[in-house]
C-alpha cells in the first residue's frame, strides 16, 4: 500500500495545491468559514469502491455525529480529476500534517 501519493494542480490559478492520500490535512481556506480549521482526509479506495473517499470533521479522529459536539462528513468521488474539482468547488486550501489515517480507514 502506498501511504502517500502527491500530485499538484492549479488551484483557481493562484496556488499549486497538493493532494496527499491517507494523510490528515487542515482546511485553511474555504467558501464556508465554519470549515476553516476542520480536518480533511482523502483515501484512494478505487480497489474497493471504485473511487475516492473524502472525509471532513471538526476533530482529527473523524468521529462524532451531527447531534453532538463533533461532526463528521463523508463524500465520495469517482475519478482523480473529481477530487480536484471538489477541492476547487469548496475553494479549500489544505495544510497537510504528518499524521496518517488508521489503516482500517484506508481500505
Amino acid at each position: 500500500m502506498v501511504d502517500k501519493i502527491s500530485n499538484t494542480f492549479n488551484f483557481h490559478n493562484l496556488v499549486m495545491q497538493e493532494i496527499n492520500f491517507n494523510r490528515i490535512g487542515i482546511i485553511r481556506k474555504s467558501i464556508h468559514p465554519k470549515e476553516i480549521g476542520w480536518y480533511v482526509a482523502i483515501c484512494d479506495d478505487s480497489k474497493n469502491i471504485g473511487g475516492y473517499k473524502i472525509y471532513t470533521s471538526n476533530n482529527k479522529n473523524f468521529t462524532g455525529t451531527a447531534d453532538g459536539a463533533e461532526i463528521q462528513f463523508n463524500n465520495w468521488v469517482e475519478h482523480y480529476a473529481d477530487i480536484e474539482e471538489f477541492i476547487k468547488g469548496w475553494e479549500w486550501q489544505i495544510d497537510w500534517t504528518n499524521e496518517f489515517l488508521p489503516s482500517e480507514w484506508t481500505g
